[in-house]
């Protein structure tokens, strides 16, 4: 007669292996950290393009006031790289560049004391300068040669908003900078024959 008799036989222990846990855990961490990546990288690619729309819509509206401006002219008086002052016939408007503050500011008339910011986050700006055949003028203008009539200005800017998280500058997925870079139709000022606009 056995004596096993009525005992059973002991059981594999339940449960997971060590070498199973680590794998497991792994596992979880890898997909975890793609998963963050992939929402990290979603909101940073909406907040860059949520800038690129606000500067471009910046840019819409300094066109629009630039172009209402330019096209009522009578004459450019003080014309510089960062300034220029429009006679117009009821009042005069400065747009004054400072790269300081990096804004472009509007002032009507153009002895005001405080004016409206027309640009800002600016890193670059410049007017240009034409003449009634569409040919660039260089300013100042140099006392020595002949006068060139100004018929036609046209500014360029480049502009940035956002910023790059402490600590991880240069790392482009954590970049939430957006860059724009334009330049302006050439507007030709009031009384500008059609003719004059030929070569």
């Amino acid at each position: 007669m056995s004596h096993n008799k009525g005992h059973k036989r002991p059981s594999a222990a339940g449960g997971f292996t060590l070498l199973e846990v680590m794998v497991s855990t792994l596992i979880f961490g890898t997909v975890s950290i793609a998963v963050m990546g992939a929402f990290l990288f979603l909101g940073t690619s909406m907040t860059r393009m949520a800038y690129a729309q606000q500067l471009e819509e910046n840019s819409r509206r300094a066109f629009y006031l630039f172009n209402q401006d330019v096209t009522k002219a009578t004459k450019a008086s003080t014309t510089t790289d960062a300034t220029l002052i429009l006679t117009l016939p009821a009042t005069t408007v400065k747009y004054a560049y400072d790269s300081s503050a990096q804004t472009v500011t509007r002032f009507q008339p153009d002895t005001s004391v405080t004016g409206s910011i027309v640009l800002k986050n600016l890193t670059a700006f410049d007017f240009n300068y034409f003449n009634n055949a569409g040919t660039t003028i260089t300013v100042p203008q140099s006392p020595s040669t002949a006068y060139k009539p100004i018929k036609a200005v046209q500014f360029s800017f480049t502009a940035s908003l956002g910023s790059t998280i402490a600590g991880v500058a240069g790392t482009s997925i954590y970049r939430t900078s957006s860059r724009y870079q334009t330049v302006s139709p050439m507007v030709f000022m009031r009384n500008t024959a059609p003719r004059d606009l030929l070569p």
